[in-house]
């Protein structure tokens, strides 16, 4: 399966890389704090994401293997955090993670 990786990572065998889609800063550009609430929404958010590229065992067991942008449940603390920056300067944000860790796939 072609990975369509923009994050320049290449995931090893039975590692995925989900793109986070962070929805609230804790703190705006102008350096307005936001309230408890948004950023209980925005930790919401980091536990789930779209599946940006595939290592070449993930999900090898699995019968209906998700598909690249699909979007993915996992725990809050589940793999290993990344943060990079792409061409027009924002800050994009990926997980690395096992395939085991998925919990479900949204439709």
């Amino acid at each position: 399966m072609e990975n369509t990786n923009h994050s320049r990572h290449r995931p090893l065998g039975s590692k995925i890389i989900v793109h986070i889609h962070k929805v609230l800063p804790p703190k705006t550009k102008g350096g307005i704090i936001l309230h408890e609430e948004a950023r209980n929404k925005m930790a919401y958010m980091e536990t789930c994401g779209a599946l940006e590229a595939l290592g070449p065992t993930a999900f090898k067991d699995v019968e209906d293997k998700p598909k690249l942008g699909d979007v993915l449940t996992f725990r809050s603390y589940a793999g290993i955090h990344i943060e990079h920056p792409g061409p027009d300067g924002e800050i994009y944000y990926y997980r690395a993670l096992e395939d085991h860790e998925i919990h479900s796939v949204y439709e």
